[in-house]
């Protein structure tokens, strides 16, 4: 892995602290548990995301680097990460107050 995704790992680290804060707004009663378990689903379905869009983007760039006549259009889902305006709670805006 290249590691040349900081946008889409800046986006896995506020995702995460939205998870951390989300367990402490269940804890506080802020959140009920269906909220809590609806938001930790969806965050962790981001994650996911990224995660497979991070090697999908290192994998074709080892492959144009290696290869620079192979090179292809960007599309799949990293592209949609990197164009879809960000990731946060469902529905927009935040969770937390």
């Amino acid at each position: 892995m290249l590691g040349r995704s900081p946008p889409m790992k800046k986006r896995m680290a506020k995702i995460e602290g939205f998870k951390t804060k989300l367990y402490e707004n269940l804890v506080s009663g802020i959140l009920t548990k269906e909220e809590f378990l609806s938001y930790k689903r969806k965050y962790n379905a981001d994650i996911d995301l990224l995660k497979q869009a991070i090697a999908e983007l290192n994998e074709k760039l080892t492959d144009v680097l290696e290869k620079p006549e192979r090179a292809q259009p960007l599309d799949g889902p990293f592209y949609e990460v990197l164009h879809s305006g960000g990731f946060g709670p469902p529905g927009g805006g935040t969770a937390y107050t």
